[in-house]
């Protein structure tokens, strides 16, 4: 393990740091990031086969206005889009994207500043794993087309909060990943904590380059927030998102818990509801197991939203803590803009005609099921 001081990097509050870290990168397996600020004016670039270890009081800081009208694709990232890469690392440290002076100044909608923290695309056997993760000007973490990857022991936490800012957000094309123990502090994240997006509005400034594509064999486990947007988001129109298991999760939400609008009431929606006239989506084998959510604000939106078609979606052990809310009136859960369903509660089936409206407000619901068989847990 060679410290990236070797390669020239200074702990001095003025040096760029990301040539030297980048220098290391090629030649080093294993780079070591030691105590101290150390600051980054330009994207570090992850080769295959490479490990960044960083200390614990290891501070990587982006420099202010370096990050904000340029056309890069985020902090960090791994080097070879097109080819792709395999056996990446990142692991310890405080990653700033200092968002207060590096932001998107066209706007999230377009403009060249993706406002990325971390990004990885084409990417097999990626660990991102005890960091800190602050201040992204969009997403803190995204992948796309990422097979093989675990996310864990993560605390998000921001001091400013903007648009389209979520924790975690995978794109299509992923497979096989897990995402455990993840805190995130009061107000953060902004926008999704957890997103799983087979289809997206691709032509936003931060999803520049992702692709729609089926999602398949995720786990998601140990979720704390105090006060995020939106827990956890699955996105289909029409690509398939497959066996996925969400479990452990405790989350205060501003907006809704477990988000299945397929982009509805999002900035834009992404289909038109006109072509498809018994509903969007194609989710399969999907559990959330042992969830406790609980509105930080009056808004009116169900805590789960459920307006996307599915399989053998399975909703088991969800409590809502009403004593923690703001009155505001909605429901536990909202089901509605599907095609003809089976809703099946501990007293039976309810056949749900397509598009029609079905809401429970029930504050503990042990088991919920949507077009329930048998659903595949993700060890």
């Amino acid at each position: 393990m060679v410290s990236i001081v070797n390669y020239g990097a200074k702990c001095d509050g003025l040096t760029d740091c990301a040539p030297a870290i980048n220098a290391a990168l090629k030649e080093e397996s294993v780079i070591f990031i030691p105590q101290g600020r150390w600051l980054i004016g330009n994207e570090i670039l992850i080769p295959s086969h490479r490990k960044i270890k960083a200390d614990e009081k290891a501070v990587i800081f982006c420099m202010d206005d370096k990050f904000t009208g340029q056309n890069m694709r985020a902090a960090v990232t791994n080097s070879d889009y097109e080819n792709g890469n395999e056996d990446i690392t990142v692991e310890g440290g405080v990653w700033d994207g200092n968002n207060a002076r590096n932001p998107r100044k066209d706007g999230w909608r377009s403009g060249p500043c993706q406002g990325l923290l971390f990004s990885f695309f084409n990417v097999k056997n990626l660990t991102l794993k005890n960091m800190t993760v602050k201040n992204s000007e969009s997403y803190h973490f995204r992948l796309g087309k990422a097979v093989d990857f675990i996310i864990s022991d993560i605390i998000m936490s921001d001091d400013l909060f903007t648009p389209c800012q979520d924790g975690v957000h995978v794109g299509g094309g992923s497979a096989n990943g897990v995402i455990k123990n993840i805190i995130a502090t009061r107000g953060s994240t902004n926008d999704d904590l957890i997103a799983f997006n087979a289809d997206d509005a691709n032509w936003y400034c931060h999803n520049r380059g992702m692709k729609d594509a089926p999602i398949k064999n995720m786990l998601v486990e140990n979720v704390k927030a105090e006060d995020c947007w939106t827990a956890v988001r699955l996105l289909s129109v029409v690509s398939e998102i497959s066996n996925v298991t969400v479990r452990n999760l405790t989350c205060g939400v501003r907006e809704m818990g477990i988000n299945l609008d397929a982009t509805r009431y999002a900035g834009d929606i992404i289909f038109n509801p006109d072509e498809f006239p018994d509903g969007v989506g194609n989710l399969k084998n999907i559990l959330f197991e042992n969830i406790t959510l609980y509105k930080t604000t009056d808004r009116k939106t169900a805590l789960v939203c459920a307006e996307t078609n599915g399989d053998n979606v399975v909703f088991s052990d969800f409590t809502r803590l009403k004593n923690q809310e703001p009155a505001n009136g909605m429901p536990f859960f909202r089901f509605r803009n599907l095609k003809k369903s089976e809703i099946v509660l501990k007293d039976g089936p309810i056949q749900l005609p397509a598009l029609q409206e079905f809401t429970l407000c029930d504050d503990f619901l042990p088991q919920v099921s949507l077009n329930p068989a048998s659903v595949k847990k993700i060890k």
